[in-house]
C-alpha cells in the first residue's frame, strides 16, 4: 500500500494524508487551509461545513462523511466517530470474510485494489481479486 502523504498540500478530490487502512493515527489536515472537500471537490461554505475524517485526516463535507465507525485503534473510545465515505468502504471491505467478499460486485473489488495500489496485473477471475485483498489486509490490533 502506498502512503499518499506527499499529496498533503492539495485540496482536490482523492487527496489522502493517510492510507485509510493504516494502523497509525492520522495527521488531521488543518481546517484553515482546506477550501474544498477532499472527496467531492465542492467548496466549503456555511451550508457545506467542514469535518475531519478521523481515519485518514482529510477535511470533507457532511455529504461525503455521513458514516460513523468504531476507531478503537486510534483511541476514539466514546463510540463511533465520523469517517469519509472512502474510508468507511475501505474499513468495511478490509474486515470482510472471504464469503462476504464473494458477494460484492467485481467492480467494487477492483476499485478497492486500485485505491490501495494492490497488485492487479493479469488478474481476471473474481477469486484472484479476493485473494489479493485477503493477502494485503492489515493485521488487526489486539484491542480491535
Amino acid at each position: 500500500m502506498s502512503d499518499h502523504s506527499s499529496h498533503g498540500d492539495s485540496d482536490g478530490p482523492g487527496t489522502n494524508f493517510h492510507a485509510p487502512l493504516s494502523h497509525s493515527i492520522p495527521k488531521l489536515k488543518p481546517f484553515g487551509t482546506a477550501k474544498n472537500c477532499a472527496r467531492c471537490g465542492k467548496k466549503f461554505s456555511l451550508i457545506r461545513p467542514k469535518y475531519h475524517c478521523k481515519n485518514c485526516g482529510n477535511v470533507v463535507c457532511h455529504r461525503c462523511s455521513e458514516n460513523r465507525v468504531e476507531l478503537l485503534k486510534f483511541g476514539y473510545l466514546n463510540g463511533p466517530t465520523r469517517v469519509c465515505d472512502l474510508c468507511c468502504q475501505a474499513l468495511r471491505i478490509s474486515s470482510m470474510s472471504r464469503n462476504e467478499l464473494c458477494v460484492l460486485p467485481v467492480k467494487t473489488l477492483r476499485e478497492f485494489i486500485a485505491a490501495f495500489d494492490l497488485p492487479s496485473k493479469n488478474i481476471i477471475e473474481k477469486n484472484d481479486i479476493i485473494d489479493i485483498i485477503m493477502l494485503h489486509r492489515p493485521m488487526p490490533d489486539r484491542n480491535e
